[in-house]
């Protein structure tokens, strides 16, 4: 029988008002509009804030009525059932990657930059990124999860290896990790309930350090795969984590007892930072900043190669 998840579940628990809706921080302009009293200060390592501002614009965009609108290129799955608006629809109006996923010309946060794409896929820099190089990357098909995306004809190996390449890296470079929840409204989903896989870019810690701390607890049992297997053999009834670096991966099933943003709990324990796991209060807009100028400077190296 497995244990509780005790110490990184109590993590979870002592953050407080916990809620699975999405609320964004305040933009870069919001600093400059609304003063330090407000939001705090801006970041230090903005240099130059007019410029960075330049591509962050207020989120909030409200019509008449008072309710957020934002304009959605629709996307139907023939298979689900279900369109990008449908799937907004079922969220809080402040879903989460609305503004990423819409028109380019439509007004978005620092943290829904593109920074880069395909015709399948786009990633940005996650929000509370707990260290710089810190990427979301989300299909353009909506899929609760890439188990799901990849049933439908994805292939999320693949996708990690576009975006390595677009960025000059190896894939001992970097890492990542996913949250897959089974259904829609669980703690596994973090509120967001669209598929995203998390990409970090020369983290200060490894892929087998991430699940070392991530099974601490003992709560969760892993299996060591190859990457390429990982959403081959998934269950499909199941909710699971999956890590991966290189060739490997571990996965982690029936995980809704873990509680919400697991994994980002552990990042946080092994960088010293156990309080500031959760992206909803926490938006780390320096590493958001940094994520963006660190992408910006592989990309024009990929490019000279």
């Amino acid at each position: 029988m497995r244990r509780p998840c005790n110490s990184l579940r109590a993590a979870f628990e002592n953050e407080g008002n916990f809620s699975e809706s999405y609320s964004p921080p305040p933009t870069l302009d919001s600093w400059q509009t609304l003063g330090a009293s407000t939001f705090g200060a801006p970041p230090k390592r903005i240099r130059n804030p007019s410029a960075l501002a330049a591509r962050s614009t207020k989120l909030r965009h409200r019509n008449a009525a008072g309710v957020l609108a934002i304009r959605i290129k629709d996307t139907y799955d023939p298979e689900s059932g279900k369109t990008m608006t449908d799937l907004t629809n079922n969220h809080s109006p402040n879903y989460r990657f609305a503004a990423l996923l819409a028109d380019e010309s439509e007004p978005r946060a620092l943290h829904d930059t593109v920074l880069l794409q395909t015709s399948e896929w786009v990633a940005a820099p996650s929000l509370g990124a707990l260290v710089p190089g810190w990427l979301v990357i989300l299909p353009r098909r909506p899929a609760l999860n890439f188990r799901e995306w990849a049933k439908r004809g994805g292939d999320p190996s693949r996708l990690l290896d576009e975006a390595a390449t677009a960025l000059g890296l190896s894939p001992a470079e970097y890492l990542w990790f996913e949250h897959g929840p089974r259904a829609e409204h669980t703690l596994v989903g973090c509120g967001v309930d669209y598929a995203h896989l998390h990409m970090l870019i020369r983290p200060p810690f490894s892929g087998a350090d991430l699940v070392a701390a991530a099974a601490a607890d003992g709560c969760l049992s892993w299996a060591q795969l190859q990457r390429a297997d990982v959403y081959a053999e998934a269950d499909a009834d199941s909710s699971y984590f999956a890590i991966g670096q290189d060739d490997e991966a571990w996965v982690a099933t029936d995980v809704d007892g873990a509680g919400s943003q697991y994994l980002r709990r552990a990042v946080a324990g092994l960088l010293g930072q156990p309080t500031s796991w959760n992206y909803r209060t926490h938006s780390q807009a320096e590493n958001v900043v940094r994520t963006i100028e660190l992408v910006d400077v592989l990309r024009a190296q990929s490019a000279v190669v």
